[in-house]
Order: structure tokens, then C-alpha cells, then sequence
């Protein structure tokens, strides 16, 4: 990565999870973190603290790392690694989504107490992938508190615009992931009924340039809200 020009990168699966490790290995190149990824489960009963407490241990983590960002998305009951076709997902009662909502406001003020920010990363396969979940769970949460991720292959992927989405929630966007949508590949999804994991393996997100999403306006949209 530092080879390749990057200043930085956010956490994946194979990184050491030892700060001490992490930060050597990241400090031989110039690297910085960015983020990672935390599954909440808000939405499923009795899953309140100890989802609270696995944040914590992340944030604390992240905080080592010199990170601002905790990338979340609500993962209850979702079909992310299901054989299920990705948009046969299970609806959710109000209660879970005010349980999701008031989860994500008390994190996301401890996020704020320790000088970070949680961005919401809607996602395929999950509570919240479309513009509409996007808007109730805006709507639904403090804005001092919940910020947003803005994803433009998901966004694609779920049938919406990403600019939108980009303008209408420039103020609480937090963090960006820029991935491109292969077209046929997105085609097959829905003529086959693929599910996620299997749409990812096939090759449905590609390097932005490599598919159909005009970034520039998102780029214009950013540079505008700063």
C-alpha cells in the first residue's frame, strides 16, 4: 500500500489486532488507520450490552491507532452470509428499528465523549441498504451522535443514487467508500437470485473507473459539503 502511493488504510481481517504490532508494522511505511468495520445487533432482543460493550473495545482499539472513525452497520438477522437471494431479507418490526435507533445514539455518544465518530455504513443484505432505510435511520437518530458512510457500489447495488444520497446528508457524512458496480454482473445477480457472498466472489464491485457509477459529481457533491 505505501508502495502504491496510500497515506493509509482502514483495518482488515488479517491485520495484527495488537495496537503495539499494528502500530509498528503501519509505522515502517508511513501508514495511518482510517476506520474499521463494527457489526452491531441492536435489533436483536437482549443483544443491548453486550454489542455495547464489544463497541468499546473497539473504539479503544481504534483510539490506540490514532483513528477518528468507527465504520458501523446494524447486522441482526441480516443475510449478508446467507444463501438467500440479497434483497429477500426479513423485514423489521418498529420496535427493532427503534431499539437499532436508540442503540446507535448511545454509542455513538460515546464515540463523540472520546473525540471519534461512528459513520453508519448502509449495506447490502442488511437492516438498512436503501435509500428509504438510510432516511428513516436518519431521521430516527441524533444527528450529533449518528453519522453517516456513504457507499457508492452499495448504494448502485441497492437501486439508488448514491449522489442523492451524498446531497441530502453531505453534513453527516463521516467517511466514504468509493467502489464501481460491474453492470452484467449485477444483471446476473437479480436473473439468478444470487446471494451476497456470491455476488462478491462473481465480481459485482470493481475499482472505480472498472464499471457504470460516475464518481465525479459524487467528488463535486464532497468537495462542495468539504
Amino acid at each position: 500500500m505505501a508502495e502504491a502511493g496510500f497515506a493509509g488504510s482502514e483495518i482488515g481481517n488479517k491485520y495484527p489486532q495488537d495496537p503495539a504490532v499494528l502500530k509498528a508494522a503501519l509505522g515502517k511505511r508511513g501508514l495511518q488507520i482510517s476506520s474499521a468495520w463494527f457489526s452491531s445487533f441492536f435489533s436483536e432482543e437482549g443483544r443491548e450490552e453486550e454489542t455495547v460493550q464489544a463497541f468499546v473495545e473497539k473504539m479503544n482499539f481504534l483510539k490506540a491507532m490514532g483513528a477518528k472513525v468507527i465504520n458501523l452497520c446494524e447486522c441482526g438477522q441480516c443475510v449478508q452470509g446467507s444463501p438467500k437471494y440479497v434483497f429477500e431479507r426479513p423485514s423489521y418490526s418498529d420496535q427493532q428499528w427503534q431499539a437499532t435507533a436508540s442503540g446507535l445514539n448511545r454509542i455513538g455518544k460515546l464515540a463523540r465523549e472520546n473525540g471519534m465518530y461512528i459513520a453508519y455504513h448502509h449495506h447490502m443484505g442488511t437492516m438498512i441498504q436503501s435509500a428509504a432505510e438510510i432516511d428513516r435511520l436518519m431521521e430516527m437518530t441524533n444527528p450529533d451522535f449518528v453519522h453517516l458512510l456513504i457507499d457508492t457500489g452499495h448504494a448502485f447495488y441497492a437501486g439508488d443514487d448514491a449522489l442523492a444520497i451524498t446531497k441530502k446528508y453531505a453534513s453527516r457524512i463521516r467517511n466514504v467508500h468509493l467502489k464501481d458496480i460491474r453492470q452484467n454482473v449485477l444483471d446476473k445477480v437479480h436473473q439468478q437470485k444470487m446471494s451476497f457472498l456470491d455476488s462478491v466472489k462473481a465480481g459485482v464491485f470493481t475499482v472505480p473507473g472498472d464499471g457504470v457509477i460516475n464518481f465525479d459529481p459524487v467528488f463535486q457533491a464532497l468537495a462542495a459539503a468539504n
